[in-house]
């Protein structure tokens, strides 16, 4: 990929506010490249964040939304990506050697092959869990958890990359 031109400026601010640390960020990205892919890439995101932990309990939230269009060299396939938006969510509470944890996140963009002409149909991409952790020993962590995703392509199900689902695992480190 050859660059063309790319610039990203971002700001990070922690405080403290009694016993709780905030943590507020924030940055914009703007990329154009060419590769043996795309003849002409261009796109803009922009995200904002915040966090506040205070004692064992952490809270975060975040959103970003961009854009962009491209002109592929290996196809007539041509796309543009208009209000694409990114919102996600999640907490997590420790307690000795028990962590819970859960998470969410919701995002869709409109697309369409015809540029300049506004996508009529909506990609979209929610999910959320929830986990149970529990410290079984030095180094060994047993994991419960629960995640459930509902993801459309064109405003239809895709029932292949859609559904929920239980897991149980263990992290082991040394």
């Amino acid at each position: 990929s050859t660059v063309e031109s790319a610039y990203s400026v971002g700001v990070n601010y922690v405080t403290s506010a009694g016993d709780t640390t905030v943590t507020i960020g924030g940055g914009f990205v703007s990329a154009d490249d060419s590769n043996s892919d795309t003849a002409n890439s261009k796109g803009e995101e922009t995200a904002v964040s915040m966090t506040a932990a205070t004692g064992d309990l952490t809270v975060g939230v975040g959103w970003a939304s961009g854009s962009e269009i491209a002109t592929h060299s290996s196809t007539t396939q041509n796309s543009e990506v208009d209000g694409a938006e990114v919102m996600t969510a999640g907490a997590k509470y420790v307690s000795g050697d028990i962590t819970f944890a859960v998470g969410y996140v919701d995002g869709d963009a409109k697309d369409t092959t015809v540029f300049g002409q506004a996508g009529v149909s909506t990609d979209s991409y929610e999910s959320g869990s929830a986990s149970i952790s529990y410290a079984v020993a030095s180094g060994v962590t047993a994991i419960l958890g629960y995640t459930n995703i509902d993801r459309q392509e064109e405003s239809t199900a895709t029932k292949d990359q859609s559904g929920s689902s239980w897991y149980v695992g263990a992290l082991v480190s040394f």
